[in-house]
């Protein structure tokens, strides 16, 4: 949480400037593509559990609702 607190606030000063500087938003991304990595990780692994607990029926509804999304 701390993490991206700071790399939003970086990322705030980074657009704030007066000419966007290509170097150093790649320099940051770089900097947290770790903590990014770790979060979508854990995003993932937390969507799997939560679809593990559905019912056949949802998950159906569910995997209609996506192809649906993936569509647009």
């Amino acid at each position: 949480h701390e993490t991206m607190k700071a790399f939003k606030a970086e990322m705030k000063t980074l657009l704030a400037a007066e000419s966007f500087d290509e170097e150093a938003f790649a320099a940051l991304q770089a900097k947290y593509q770790d903590s990014f990595q770790q979060k979508g990780l854990l995003k993932a692994q937390t969507k799997h559990a939560v679809i593990q607990l559905f019912t056949e029926e949802q998950k159906e509804k569910w995997l209609a609702g996506r192809q649906t999304a993936d569509k647009s």
